[in-house]
């Protein structure tokens, strides 16, 4: 079975059996040992060398067993020309390794949609929405056939577990190939991402996540507020889980309000737009009303602008 797994390039089930071997006959060494150079040798041949020459700089970094198991963690893909990888304000679980062809990175506001920068071969792309918790700032669409590696969360999970400081080396080596973020690219054309002001406010948020029919959680998680806009707010929750607040990403909710100073009440529906880690287990929460607030219930006096 271990012998039909590996030729079949299934890997990880090959040597989940190998595993299995181990601890059901540890002295079935000639087994044990012929099942391991089995694997390496079809490893071997299921690699692909000009994609390990793009990207040689990233496996150095890695040892021999870190860059081998990232390797067979990743999937393959060519895309045609005009199909989008990420979309502007959706969730990306993805990180894109690109080994061939030219990417466009772009803005919609409203009617508009504005060019940003092209992203090419030995560049990725998805970096901040794989590492962070937010969703997309812009979208990025294939300019022509694009020949590109990528990396899915749950992989990316089992490799953090498996190998110590595996996600600071690719992070760093990931953050180093960006020449210009995209909130940067932004404010040098000059493109305003808010439509509407926001205002900074005191006071407490419950938030109440929905199922799929609708149905609001019993318990809710607590917040504080940080600013208030006619389209959303901000708050700050406590969580001692990355994981936990990520979850509540792209999460459908009602929120339940209290100014500490005015008294003001209001019951919102609406999604999570982004979820952004700071100290201490601290998370700043973006949340997107599904109606707009009228400006003159939200500008009270304990409200003021920034």
């Amino acid at each position: 079975m271990i012998v039909n797994y590996a030729n079949a390039k299934q890997f990880d089930r090959a040597e989940k059996l190998r595993e299995r071997l181990i601890e059901l006959d540890p002295m079935a060494l000639n087994e044990i040992a012929n099942s391991a150079e089995i694997i390496e040798r079809e490893k071997s041949k299921a690699i692909d060398f000009n994609h390990k020459k793009i990207w040689n700089r990233l496996y150095y970094q890695f040892a021999d067993e870190e860059a081998s198991a990232f390797y067979f963690a990743l999937k393959k893909v060519r895309v045609l020309p005009g199909k989008m990888i990420i979309q502007q304000g959706k969730l990306n679980n993805k990180l894109f390794f690109i080994d061939q062809g030219i990417l466009k990175v772009v803005y919609s506001k409203g009617d508009h949609e504005f060019f940003l920068k092209n992203i090419i071969s030995g560049e990725t792309s998805g970096r901040r929405t794989f590492f962070s918790i937010s969703v997309a700032t812009a979208s990025v669409i294939s300019v022509e056939h694009i020949k590109l590696y990528f990396l899915e969360r749950e992989k990316y999970t089992k490799l953090v577990k498996k190998f110590v400081g595996f996600d600071r080396k690719l992070e760093h080596f990931c953050r180093k190939l960006v020449k210009d973020e995209i909130e940067d690219i932004l404010k040098k054309k000059k493109i305003e991402r808010r439509y509407h002001n926001r205002y900074k406010a005191s006071g407490k948020a419950a938030i109440y996540i929905l199922d799929s029919k609708g149905q609001p959680s019993k318990i809710p998680f607590y917040g504080r507020l940080e600013d208030l806009s006619e389209r959303g707010l901000s708050f700050r929750i406590k969580s001692p889980n990355r994981e936990t607040a990520r979850s509540y990403l792209g999460r459908v909710a009602v929120l339940k309000m209290i100014s500490n100073k005015t008294g003001v009440k209001m019951a919102k529906k609406g999604i999570v737009l982004s979820v952004y880690s700071q100290l201490f287990n601290n998370y700043s929460i973006s949340f997107k009303f599904a109606k707009p607030t009228p400006s003159v219930k939200i500008q009270t006096p304990a409200l003021q602008k920034r």
